[in-house]
């Protein structure tokens, strides 16, 4: 009996969909994510009048070491609240297994999206030169609009915490210093002083809680020439203020375009605020932004640093998360450094 990839896919289609004989045509993995190990799969089979039928689908598997330790039932959430009640676009989930047997990791299913997620592409590619604004707008646009669904009538504050306008920062300070410490590998006195400033210097409270995507970048959609055609990853996702999601588009790391000053490399920054404040019905909070954007260093360095950390501790042999970190936390550091005004 087959005991390949392919066919314990196949054999887990065929149960799933009560389609009969399922074959793998193609099972690719698609380099990136930090998250999960993700596969690309095109499965065919006979429909009951016995026509030809098929679909692509995404796997997702659990890593053995990961930048981010997260809650796939918790993503699987969002995404199934967000394709069956919102117009934000997102790929359709179809199933989540616990079961290791099947693929040697739990894992979830999506059908497949067109378009490409790669900045340099979006960002610099001819062939996105005529939709790239239209691209931009869109970007803003949806995180407004994730920014202003009702979560309560979609379900999720069943799923996840809902904080309180002002706890939100609490919340997210102390889910973020809390993974610094569980994945100690050195000190990092930059981050200890980030900590301190943060916890004296509280933010406005949140005008609005609401959904909060919480890697909402250039990256995490899949964009055809000329539009958006699904919001990804949404591993991070949880209640909280929305200037989380606008500090953390804003963040210096996503910035691809030769002009540092574009948000995402797409668009300049007083235009992105007018997009996402009209969407959003929501005003931009200077004072908001800036306690967020330091947060989200924070929140960057516990990333690298999880990535480290299964690599420290023998989980992953993949140098890419040591590597990362390495590289990484120095710049977040001297980001850090310049917005809480300690060197130029």
């Amino acid at each position: 009996m087959e005991n390949t990839f392919e066919h314990r896919i196949a054999d887990y289609l065929s149960e799933r969909l009560g389609v009969g004989t399922v074959s793998v045509a193609s099972a690719e993995r698609i380099v990136g994510g930090g998250s999960r190990h993700t596969w690309k799969v095109q499965a065919d089979w006979r429909a009951n009048d016995g026509s030809p039928s098929g679909r692509t689908l995404i796997f997702r598997l659990d890593p053995e070491g990961s930048l981010l330790e997260s809650n796939r039932h918790s993503e699987f959430e969002f995404y199934s609240a967000f394709w069956h009640s919102s117009d934000v676009p997102v790929p359709e989930p179809l199933f989540i297994e616990d079961d290791v047997e099947i693929l040697g990791k739990p894992f979830c299913v999506m059908a497949a999206v067109a378009g490409i997620a790669e900045p340099a592409t979006i960002v610099f590619s001819t062939d996105y030169d005529q939709g790239r604004a239209a691209i931009a707008r869109q970007w803003m646009e949806l995180l407004g609009e994730i920014a202003s669904v009702d979560y309560r009538a979609m379900g999720l504050h069943e799923h996840t915490e809902e904080p309180l306008p002002d706890t939100c920062w609490e919340a997210e300070l102390e889910h973020w210093e809390q993974v610094l410490r569980d994945h100690y590998v050195g000190p990092y006195p930059v981050n200890e002083a980030a900590i301190r400033w943060l916890r004296r210097n509280p933010p406005p409270p949140a005008q609005r809680v609401s959904v909060v995507h919480g890697d909402y970048r250039v990256g995490n959609f899949l964009a055809t020439p000329d539009r958006i055609e699904a919001i990804v990853d949404w591993e991070m996702a949880h209640l909280g203020d929305p200037h989380q999601d606008l500090a953390w588009a804003f963040a210096r790391n996503w910035r691809f375009a030769r002009d540092p000053e574009l948000v995402g490399g797409l668009l300049s920054q007083p235009e992105a605020i007018e997009i996402w404040e009209s969407s959003s019905d929501l005003t931009f909070d200077a004072d908001a932004m800036h306690w967020w954007g330091i947060l989200n260093h924070i929140k960057a360095n516990a990333i690298w640093i999880t990535g480290a950390h299964s690599f420290a501790t023998g989980r992953t042999r993949d140098p890419l998360y040591a590597i990362i970190e390495w590289r990484a936390a120095d710049m977040h550091d001297m980001w850090i450094l310049k917005d809480m005004g300690v060197v130029p």
